[in-house]
């Protein structure tokens, strides 16, 4: 039996302790991220509370997939969003969007995420925040445009996996991977997403996911940004 038959899971329980074991993986695996670390300031305080407030959706709309070495293990962790529903109500489908479109925009869904977006909220400098609200996001608004619609509104989109490092090279997060892809297969859609680094990029080329697009992020230090952003099908 398969790593992904065996072993990959959707968690489906809200506790406490399983999002905090879940978040642990995250914290090890994206405490060096260039994007996080650029976004924060490389304050270590903001990026782990970053990376807990964007997890927070996910986990709350049971949309968090983990896998490890047992049914028990949490090694590698995965969030996705789902596909955007078709249009009903103007006002709806447009928060919609715009939570999708802009990284500071998201609606809180449950009392866990709106605890940590306003706790980070609340110690994210104003000077960053500015920025990310206009230079960056503008930046992604683009990148929305040149994905075109059908892609980025047909897909399953990965906001974030991540695997412990000391359980790297094992294959979960390649299971991970292939548990998102089967969802979209089964829905005829994509599966979309981003990176920041050459070494994951490659790794998602050897997965047979294909570079949609790709460009340089402005970034308030000036230091190089490059994203990569990846879809796959199934033929």
């Amino acid at each position: 039996m398969s790593v992904q038959e065996s072993i990959v899971r959707q968690v489906e329980n809200d506790s406490d302790e399983l999002f905090d074991r879940c978040l642990k993986v995250l914290l090890e695996a994206f405490s060096t991220h260039p994007l996080l670390l650029m976004r924060n300031g490389h304050d270590q305080e903001l990026i782990e509370l970053d990376i807990a407030q964007g997890f927070a959706g996910s986990f709350a709309k049971k949309l968090v997939y983990v896998t490890g070495h047992d049914d028990q293990d949490i090694s590698a962790v995965m969030g996705i969003m789902l596909p955007v529903p078709p249009k009903k109500e103007p006002e709806e489908q447009d928060k919609k969007e715009e939570a999708i479109t802009n990284p500071v925009v998201i609606p809180a869904v449950d009392d866990r995420e709106a605890r940590l977006k306003k706790e980070y909220e609340a110690k994210w400098p104003e000077h960053l925040k500015k920025f990310i609200e206009t230079e960056f996001t503008d930046r992604f608004k683009e990148l929305k445009a040149a994905i075109g619609d059908e892609i980025w509104t047909n897909s399953h989109k990965v906001a974030m996996v991540g695997t412990s490092p000391s359980a790297r090279g094992k294959g979960y997060g390649s299971a991970l991977m292939r548990k998102v892809m089967d969802l979209a297969a089964e829905k005829g859609s994509w599966v979309l997403l981003v990176c920041w680094t050459q070494e994951t990029a490659d790794w998602y080329l050897s997965l047979g996911m294909k570079i949609e697009y790709e460009c340089d992020f402005p970034t308030v230090d000036q230091s190089k940004l490059h994203a990569w952003y990846f879809t796959w099908k199934a033929q």
